[in-house]
């Protein structure tokens, strides 16, 4: 019995390490966005402002529509892929 609850509490602490490790790989990018945010408010208190967080988004929102266009495309193309088999049969064209 000594042995089995030894291994659990092994496999317990385990657990834990992957699991924070797979937290941190999830939400690290997050985490880092988030402290970059805090520090440069810290420094620069103009960094808040609305006319600031607007300017920011207005430059940005080319890449965020085109990276949503890019997305629909890839999911159509996939399911495109899926739906159409002859489509692999050619040999100049294929999905994968």
């Amino acid at each position: 019995m000594d042995e089995i609850s030894r291994q659990s509490a092994i496999r317990r602490r385990v657990d834990w390490r992957v699991d924070w490790r797979v937290g941190l790989e999830r939400f690290g990018p997050l985490l880092a966005l988030t402290l970059l945010v805090l520090g440069t408010s810290l420094f620069s208190p103009a960094f808040l402002k609305p006319e600031n967080i607007l300017n920011l988004l207005r430059e940005n929102s080319f890449i965020g529509i085109v990276s949503l266009a890019m997305t629909f495309v890839i999911i159509s193309a996939a399911s495109i892929c899926r739906s159409a088999r002859w489509w692999r049969s050619w040999p100049w064209r294929g999905c994968g």
